[in-house]
């Protein structure tokens, strides 16, 4: 039986309270508190512990919990818009149709968890880790991913667009459909990923590692890919028109029906070992 919006953030509280004597459970949230009419709101759970518990719709606008533990909790469409969230645990929760719109969630461990539809724009999730998680249709514009680590991660119809991703390693990702269109990705690894019909127009992925990454039908016009790394790649009628390749690296790279017009290829190591020619 499905438990009251009372119960519930009354049982989170007390379990935060049992755990770490941070919570605080009253009819106000002026003092951090937990309000009876189903929103927490500004309140202070930090360290707080809520494993498994079914927090569906709830509301956390604003509220501190760092170092929060949310692992394997239901949490369907709650709401941690401007929460902070530095350091907490939301390993494999169910985190579909959330709301993390400019939350602060540094070193937050995501590994495992459901981002279906979540919004996540403008958040920070810098060195947070979100390995195996399912971003598909995921909404991340402008966010901080730098030295995140997203391997294995999900992102069928996702939106990273100018989302900051430098140093995020990427491994081993499954990007279907998905938009990175002016995502600033310097030296981001995506060794082995699986990047098919997405768009990187305007990116920059410079210095960035794609080696042994199957990339096929997408959009990089424009992009720049200045030195990177694609050895061993399975690149395939994608769009490369007008993208900088300067000394990126291709051996063993495995290249057909690109479009390449007004691309360039300057000291660039090619397939057949012989090197690429600059664009005057």
């Amino acid at each position: 039986m499905k438990t009251s919006s009372l119960e519930r953030y009354i049982a989170l509280a007390l379990a935060a309270l049992c755990s770490s004597g941070m919570a605080y459970a009253n009819d106000y949230d002026e003092s951090g508190a937990v309000r009876i009419d189903g929103s927490c709101r500004f309140c202070d759970l930090r360290h707080g512990q809520a494993k498994g518990a079914d927090l569906s719709g709830t509301r956390f606008q604003g509220a501190y919990l760092l170092g929060a533990s949310f692992s394997e909790a239901n949490l369907i469409g709650a709401n941690f818009s401007s929460a902070a969230l530095y350091q907490s645990n939301f390993r494999r929760a169910d985190l579909s149709r959330a709301l993390f719109i400019r939350s602060k969630l540094g070193q937050a461990n995501l590994d495992g968890a459901t981002l279906v539809a979540a919004r996540l724009n403008e958040a920070n999730l810098t060195a947070s880790s979100l390995v195996g998680a399912d971003l598909s249709d995921a909404v991340a514009k402008k966010s901080l991913f730098t030295r995140a680590t997203l391997i294995n991660v999900f992102a069928t119809k996702a939106d990273f667009s100018y989302a900051e991703l430098t140093q995020a390693d990427l491994s081993h990702a499954q990007i279907r459909y998905s938009s990175l269109e002016f995502a600033m990705a310097k030296k981001a690894v995506l060794s082995g990923a699986s990047i098919q019909r997405s768009n990187f127009r305007g990116s920059s992925f410079k210095e960035s590692d794609f080696s042994q990454s199957k990339i096929y039908f997408n959009d990089f016009s424009g992009a720049s890919l200045k030195g990177a790394n694609f050895k061993n790649a399975l690149i395939e009628g994608n769009d490369f028109a007008g993208v900088d390749f300067t000394g990126a690296d291709f051996t063993g790279a495995t290249m057909s029906d690109n479009f390449t017009g007004g691309a360039n290829f300057c000291n660039a190591t090619m397939p057949d070992g012989q090197k690429g020619k600059c664009l005057k």
